[in-house]
């Protein structure tokens, strides 16, 4: 009954769990849960010798060699497997090393090509969009810039409809301006030549005048004497007519001779008047001269001002070629 029963205690005591612990294809416990073993296993085979106390002594001095047989068989055991355990946990640890190196390997590798796949898959993604929002930006862009064209074209429409109204009216401006200086040019050019005419003529006429007027009042009174001499010498002749039958003919012939003496002086006078008309339309090309010297620098300030609005029509035409819009030119407006 005894050896059943340690036979029981030993197949339910620790030392079973211990074996089975320790299988091969079970986990090795720690160091210090073998010797927790190996103490519950002496604790067993006190609380087993405490029972057999009651036994006979000799049977109990061969159960209890075989006991202590037993447990250093056991100790042996446990010095095996710690051993074998300690043995099995460097292989495990050179193992579990290199596994986990292979691990962290493997994690990293299929970390590598995930990561490299996703890159490229959000790059594929990324490039997707990019060309969906430039699309999408280049027809928003593209309409703006339609509408921004137009707006443009439309500002610089009315800019230039506002600046060839103004340019048409500067030049309306300026062409009255031009008809104004032309006209005002023309009559203090025709005044300053009439008042020089007039100061030549009057300079000039002055003399001929006395001369003329002395011309006659010397006419009229050598008429008056030679027609007193006459009459004085008619009455004095009378009484020799009847000697002298050709005495009127003989005062004709005088009264003639004395005419002419003073038509030729009055020849040598207009003569000497056309001398001095001469000199005066000579003066007067002079003064002519003068004052086209004068009306030459005239058009040259009118050329300056055609050039001015030669210039603002060019601008005008290289505004309407920008832009677009056909403007009148300048033989047009001058038209």
């Amino acid at each position: 009954m005894g050896r059943d029963h340690l036979q029981w205690r030993y197949q339910n005591s620790a030392w079973r769990r211990l074996v089975q612990q320790t299988n091969y294809h079970a986990p090795l416990p720690e160091a210090s849960e073998a010797a927790e073993v190996a103490r519950e296993a002496t604790e067993a085979a006190r609380e087993a010798a405490t029972e057999l106390s009651e036994f006979r002594p000799l049977e109990l001095t061969v159960y209890a060699r075989a006991h202590a047989a037993e447990v250093a068989h056991s100790q042996q055991q446990v010095d095996a497997f710690s051993k074998a355990q300690q043995d099995l946990k460097e292989k495990y640890r050179e193992e579990n090393k290199e596994a986990l190196a292979d691990l962290r390997r493997e994690p990293r590798k299929k970390f590598s090509d995930h990561d490299e796949a996703l890159r490229k898959h959000y790059r594929e993604k990324r490039e997707e969009a990019l060309a969906d929002l430039q699309s999408e930006l280049q027809e928003k862009f593209a309409d703006e810039e339609k509408q921004s064209l137009q707006d443009l074209d439309t500002l610089l429409r009315n800019e230039h409809t506002h600046a060839s109204a103004e340019a048409q009216d500067h030049e309306q401006v300026m062409s009255k301006q031009k008809d104004e200086l032309e006209m005002q040019f023309r009559n203090q050019r025709v005044s300053a030549l009439n008042r020089q005419a007039a100061r030549l003529f009057k300079d000039q006429d002055e003399p001929l005048r006395k001369q003329h007027q002395e011309l006659q009042l010397l006419f009229h009174d050598d008429q008056d004497r030679a027609i007193e001499d006459q009459a004085e010498k008619f009455a004095e002749d009378e009484e020799e007519s009847l000697n002298e039958p050709n005495l009127q003919d003989k005062y004709n012939e005088e009264l003639h001779d004395k005419t002419r003496q003073k038509f030729r002086a009055l020849l040598q006078l207009w003569s000497e008047k056309d001398k001095v008309i001469a000199d005066l339309s000579k003066k007067l090309e002079e003064v002519t001269k003068s004052l086209e010297v004068a009306e030459e620098a005239s058009a040259g300030e009118i050329a300056q001002t055609e050039e001015f609005l030669d210039l603002n029509r060019s601008r005008l035409d290289e505004g309407s070629q920008y832009v677009g819009i056909t403007f009148p030119t300048a033989q047009t407006i001058d038209e």
